[in-house]
């Protein structure tokens, strides 16, 4: 059984997409009981995170922050990390691509979750 807490602290798709894409991604992958946590954020607070962890002054589109290596507990779902999605930076990437918002949202979301999981780019 898979958790995902969701904050919002700007409009988003809706909770229940969130935390649907977040689970098929991780049953693709094939990862079992795992806890994602997500959260929504405007530019500024991007940007700052951006800053803060990468030395990056410039907002993106999402960050993912796997979480530390420690032992999972009884049957307690795994830790994988943290991903933050710039809900502004999404919406205007998804018209320059010619997608939906929530094409977009869906597509940056399993991105981060691949992250998570150590699938990056070449």
């Amino acid at each position: 059984m898979h958790q995902v807490p969701v904050k919002r602290l700007v409009s988003s798709p809706s909770e229940k997409f969130i935390v649907d894409a977040v689970i098929a991604q991780l049953d693709f992958r094939k990862s079992e009981n795992s806890l994602v946590e997500v959260e929504v954020v405007g530019v500024k607070k991007m940007q700052s995170i951006n800053k803060k962890f990468r030395n990056i002054d410039a907002p993106t589109d999402v960050l993912s922050f796997p979480a530390a290596e420690f032992p999972k507990i009884n049957d307690e779902p795994k830790m994988l990390g943290n991903i933050f999605l710039c809900s502004d930076i999404i919406k205007k990437n998804s018209r320059e691509y010619g997608k939906t918002y929530q094409e977009e949202f869906g597509f940056m979301l399993k991105h981060g979750v691949d992250h998570l999981l150590g699938f990056h780019h070449r």
